[in-house]
């Protein structure tokens, strides 16, 4: 029998975060507009993909050689993000879909903001983001 956490780290493999976000933990769908972030006239879009409780997630195109942007241009997309919504997720994935980079903003009251990136290559297991993710899942218990 295949636990939750392996069910996680397959959709991780698979890039399928609508899955993994909906279906596996518990979000709803985000029905938003795309955003088009500019940074250093390079275009960037942040698709809405979940959310729960005002907590949002955005996938993030990749740049225009199809690469995940640097950490510098992820800090400036991050921040002009915040903007539109203060506590979010952003997944940025590279165009051969070999590659994520999971960025969020630890902000917890009384202490400074801390920003979180974590990457995934393809081949790896992503347990460890499955084990973070299994965190973030929602379910109803009837008692």
């Amino acid at each position: 029998m295949i636990s939750h956490k392996q069910h996680i780290q397959r959709n991780l493999a698979a890039f399928d975060f609508k899955t993994l976000f909906v279906e596996k933990l518990g979000w709803n769908i985000l029905r938003e507009r795309p955003l088009a972030i500019g940074v250093d006239g390079q275009p960037y879009t942040l698709r809405p993909l979940a959310e729960k409780r005002g907590f949002k997630v955005y996938t993030c195109t990749p740049d225009a050689q199809g690469h995940i942007p640097s950490s510098g241009v992820m800090r400036q997309i991050e921040r002009e993000l915040t903007a539109h919504t203060y506590e979010h997720l952003i997944i940025y994935t590279d165009a051969a879909s070999t590659q994520q980079a999971w960025q969020w903003v630890r902000r917890e009251p009384g202490m400074s903001s801390a920003t979180c990136l974590y990457h995934l290559h393809a081949g790896q297991s992503g347990k460890l983001l499955a084990q973070k993710l299994l965190a973030l899942a929602f379910s109803f218990t009837l008692t």
